[in-house]
């Protein structure tokens, strides 16, 4: 990736997991890229994993689009509807990541029902491209938790239905009190979300 350019389409062009990885450094490295689509290149878990590791290595991005296949992210985006999109730990980094980069104008996030740590109640062990096991992958949602706590504009959060653990639900629940974000339809300061976490199934 050329270090001034400012904008990349790579519709289309069969780039893979590899080929994502591939661009990540490229991601990295270009502080002048304004916008960037990868978008139907079947990138997978892997590939989102590694733009959202390059996107967050970026010092000092000028990023105010990102598109992939599960995900198309503006800065100018206030509400994200995102329930029910088999996104799993990958897609929560490079999401995380965006949120951290360029999207300060976000006030509302619907991650519930998905993928996000890797495991689910579902029986079956691959999902719309995620592998589901019982392995616990908190990078994602640690990744939500960091961006979460940094950000000025988010008032709402759902996270429902991600099989968060405990640890991972009281991280989230501080951090919501501690901004004033409202945690799937909670009050910040409500004392009991981390045991409201367990009660749903979250």
């Amino acid at each position: 990736v050329s270090a001034s350019l400012t904008s990349l389409d790579l519709r289309s062009n069969r780039l893979g997991p590899e080929g994502a990885k591939a661009l990540a450094t490229g991601v990295a490295a270009c502080a002048s890229l304004t916008s960037l689509d990868v978008s139907d290149n079947n990138e997978l878990e892997e590939g989102m994993r590694a733009l959202g590791e390059g996107l967050m290595a970026c010092t000092s991005s000028k990023l105010t689009s990102l598109k992939c296949s599960k995900l198309h992210l503006q800065a100018s985006d206030t509400s994200l509807e995102l329930q029910g999109k088999a996104l799993g730990p990958g897609a929560a980094l490079l999401l995380a990541g965006a949120m951290t980069k360029f999207m300060a104008s976000l006030i509302k996030l619907d991650l519930s029902n998905n993928l996000i740590t890797g495991t689910s109640k579902r029986s079956a062990n691959v999902y719309d491209g995620v592998f589901v096991s019982d392995k616990y992958d908190g990078k994602g949602i640690e990744a939500i938790a960091d961006a979460l706590a940094i950000s000025t504009s988010l008032r709402e959060c759902n996270l429902f239905g991600n099989n968060l653990s405990t640890e991972s639900a009281m991280i989230l629940s501080r951090v919501a009190a501690r901004k004033k974000i409202m945690l799937f339809g909670m009050k910040h300061d409500q004392v009991s979300t981390d045991l409201i976490f367990s009660q749903k199934g979250l």
